[in-house]
């Protein structure tokens, strides 16, 4: 049984059905959007609002159960399958808070959003990391580049390292809920560079193996 994949899929309906429950209460238009200083910026009809964020993590966790199906390597999910709906659980988890979030907003409960979001992507990219400790090579998940997918070592060291960066990020992004007015460079500066550096080290240590069996 994939326990994990069946509290993520519950978290879902729990969230839709106390959308559903407080309806009556709710205004006829719900914030969808908040600027980079953390004030709404845009607005959702109520009925639109309470079923987009639902349906958008359905169809997510959607793709993430069928397309590994289809992938060529498809035997190897099953040495991290628990990993991975790890990685479907905290998916939900993100998109839930926002969507309870914006329904709390609705009622006048205004809760930080670049705080919120500086904590939210913190841990989504500590999860991320920790899931990088056991991801086998695949066609859709993990960090694929070139490089990565033509060699076996080179995707588990580029993971090893991508482990540690996703998680030093995620702790980086805390930053944002002590300094909210820079939620987002605390949350985007760091994913960038981690994102740069491991495409360089794939692509070094691709090199340095070619390099080597040349030698030899």
């Amino acid at each position: 049984m994939r326990y994990l994949l069946i509290i993520s899929l519950a978290i879902i309906v729990v969230f839709y059905l106390s959308g559903l429950v407080l309806s009556p209460i709710l205004p006829d238009e719900i914030p969808s959007h908040w600027n980079i200083d953390g004030d709404v910026d845009g607005y959702m009809s109520k009925n639109s609002a309470l079923h987009f964020l639902p349906l958008l993590t359905l169809i997510i966790i959607g793709l993430m159960i069928f397309l590994p199906r289809f992938d060529p390597e498809k035997e190897r999910y099953t040495s991290f399958q628990t990993a991975y709906d790890g990685l479907i659980l905290i998916t939900v988890l993100f998109m839930m808070v926002l969507y309870g979030v914006t329904l709390l907003w609705a009622l006048n409960v205004q809760i930080s959003m670049n705080s919120l979001m500086a904590c939210m992507f913190g841990l989504l990219y500590i999860g991320i990391g920790y899931f990088f400790r056991s991801v086998k090579r695949t066609w859709f998940v993990g960090i694929r580049t070139p490089w990565t997918l033509l060699s076996e070592e080179v995707w588990n060291k580029t993971h090893q390292a991508g482990s540690w960066l996703f998680i030093v990020t995620g702790i980086v992004c805390f930053g944002g809920v002590l300094i909210p007015k820079l939620a987002y460079v605390f949350i985007f500066t760091p994913i960038i560079l981690t994102i740069i550096v491991l495409f360089v080290y794939s692509y070094l240590l691709y090199t340095k193996e070619i390099q080597s069996g040349q030698k030899n």
